[in-house]
């Protein structure tokens, strides 16, 4: 029979100590051990920029926290004492999921190989097929959104096909950037993805890689209406605006299409809604813990008398909302088609000890004169159909 004597002030033989030890860099980092940059250079919602390397700046006042003494105290007995106890790194990995699921539903830890592969799929320049990801809400599985031009538009998929398998592997339980790294390799190899069209029976094709850089932006008209779509937010995509609209068609209205944008970087967005504001207007104001900040314009857009109409559906989130709320609060666009996505808050990425990384909700955003859109979404004034009408007529 186990002999319960206890040698320790956490309740638990040495050894069993020893175990734990190595996860308390990691455990307080969550806890509170963080340190963000105070301006992170690049700050984000959904893909946000790293802050400050935490790795030789941890507190060392965890220790007389009572309940983190308690929970040493427990784990130290489950280890010694439990009839099945879990390795120590899933019992970590299980606490820190609870603990994150319970105060943020963006919040999400990234082991140190997550975390390579989530900075991997960031690289402005790789060898794939041009095409985006957008993860389905709610059901799983990853939706295709081709770039024009592009390898994979070549090869007949279109947007909003469903991904089934990248070289016979599955992925609809697997994260987009996940299989965004599986898709891309070496330049001119060649990659087998299995696709599926509502409707119609799955589809495998073999696309070459080719050299491919990050591109957020593509024009088009639309009966002689220039229509710019934005994919995601990038620090590239405001320069990526203003190249397209020197080759844009001349015409009264511009079309800006943010449907299924989940948004990126939040300074891009502000950096864009700035080309199409006057001097002195509201875009975006982050509320956090430390008090508020407001982003305004210092000086008249270039694009400020262009007339504006937005296209919105209910994919179109975060910084995306960001764009769409700062020209809408300012009267400059009206927005069409479907009720936005609702996501009204900013994320900061930590790094940790480990070699990992913190993903965690710090802010809330607020459009011009208090417009919320978080949980509830943007409205529009009318269909896409309605948009169709009314540019064409």
């Amino acid at each position: 029979m186990n002999n319960a004597i206890h040698t320790t002030p956490f309740g638990a033989t040495p050894g069993a100590l020893s175990r734990w030890i190595c996860t308390i860099a990691l455990l307080s980092a969550v806890t509170g051990g963080c340190l963000s940059a105070e301006q992170p250079t690049a700050s984000t919602e959904e893909t946000p920029s790293l802050a400050a390397d935490t790795s030789s700046s941890l507190p060392r006042g965890w220790t007389s926290n009572d309940a983190m003494m308690v929970f040493f105290q427990i784990a130290g007995l489950i280890d010694t004492n439990a009839l099945n106890p879990l390795p120590v790194a899933e019992s970590v990995r299980n606490s820190i999921d609870h603990l994150l699921s319970s105060i943020d539903p963006y919040a999400e830890y990234l082991s140190p190989d997550d975390y390579q592969q989530w900075m991997a799929a960031r690289k402005e320049s790789y060898a794939g097929v041009g095409m985006d990801l957008r993860e389905r809400t709610g059901r799983g599985g990853v939706i295709c959104i081709p770039y024009p031009d592009s390898p994979a538009l070549a090869a007949g998929i279109r947007e909003g096909d469903l991904l089934l398998e990248v070289d016979g592997e599955p992925v609809g339980n697997l994260r987009a950037r996940e299989v965004a790294l599986m898709i891309r390799g070496q330049p001119h190899s060649e990659v087998t993805l299995t696709f599926q069209r509502q409707g119609l029976p799955p589809t495998s094709v073999p696309i070459r890689r080719t050299p491919q850089r990050s591109r957020t932006v593509s024009l088009h008209n639309i009966e002689g209406t220039p229509a710019l779509r934005i994919f995601a937010f990038e620090p590239s995509t405001p320069s990526e605006i203003l190249d397209a609209l020197n080759r844009a068609l001349s015409g009264s209205v511009l079309l800006i299409d943010i449907s299924g944008n989940q948004g990126g970087d939040l300074y891009a967005a502000i950096d864009a809604a700035r080309m199409f504001l006057d001097e002195e207007q509201e875009i975006v104001t982050v509320e956090g813990r430390k008090g508020q900040r407001v982003w305004r314009t210092e000086n008249p857009g270039v694009l400020r008398d262009t007339s504006v109409r937005i296209l919105v559906d209910r994919h179109t989130a975060s910084a995306a909302e960001v764009f769409a709320a700062a020209l809408l609060g300012n009267s400059r666009a009206r927005l069409f088609g479907e009720p936005t996505y609702g996501k009204g808050l900013t994320q900061h990425v930590f790094s940790l000890t480990d070699g990992g990384a913190l993903i965690l909700t710090d802010g809330h955003l607020l459009g011009p004169s208090g417009l919320e859109w978080n949980r509830i979404g943007l409205p529009v004034s009318g269909s896409a159909s309605d948009l169709l009408t009314e540019i064409t007529e």
